[in-house]
């Protein structure tokens, strides 16, 4: 059912006329979710979880964060205009190494180490910088020739509403 809630919500935002299904008596009332649209280049597309949210692979976690042209952290507002480069941050805890907490008790060192950057360089161009490989790749978009759209529902966390993302992808080439 609370599936179904989001997915009218979505409809709705689409101007889709919905339905009306059901005994509204009978049916908790809902917050209407948060929409986020924007249009991001394609090679930030994570299936599924968006790049909006950290995603995980095992028990490593991977967290976009996106900083403007006075390299101060900030929030995707719709579109990439005000960014000035995005940093691929990986997270996990190293068992080889550990730390004693303020009980006393041994705990595993939290490492964050960044593994990709893009730095914009025009309106249309970017340059990614792989820490892996140290290879430097020249990327440029085609924010006219959108290529898929993801929706990704993120769930609330401590009494915030929930949000749709509604992400259109444009082409990207190196």
């Amino acid at each position: 059912m609370r599936h179904l809630k989001y997915l009218l919500a979505a409809a709705a935002f689409l101007g889709v006329a919905a339905a009306n299904f059901g005994n509204t008596q009978d049916s908790a009332p809902f917050d209407k979710p948060d929409t986020v649209v924007c249009v991001a280049p394609e090679f930030l597309r994570i299936p599924k979880t968006g790049f909006l949210t950290p995603f995980y692979h095992g028990d490593t976690q991977f967290e976009f964060k996106f900083y403007d042209h006075r390299d101060s952290l900030t929030k995707i507002q719709g579109d990439f205009d005000d960014i000035g480069f995005i940093s691929l941050f990986k997270n996990y805890n190293d068992p080889n190494h550990t730390y004693t907490d303020a009980d006393g008790t041994k705990k595993p060192l939290p490492i964050t180490k960044i593994i990709m950057r893009y730095d914009r360089t025009d309106s249309d161009k970017w340059v990614r910088v792989d820490y892996g490989t140290n290879k430097f790749t020249d990327i440029r978009t085609y924010e006219q020739d959108i290529m898929t759209c993801d929706t990704v529902i993120r769930h609330a966390q401590q009494g915030n509403r929930d949000t749709i993302d509604i992400i259109r992808y444009y082409r990207t080439s190196e």
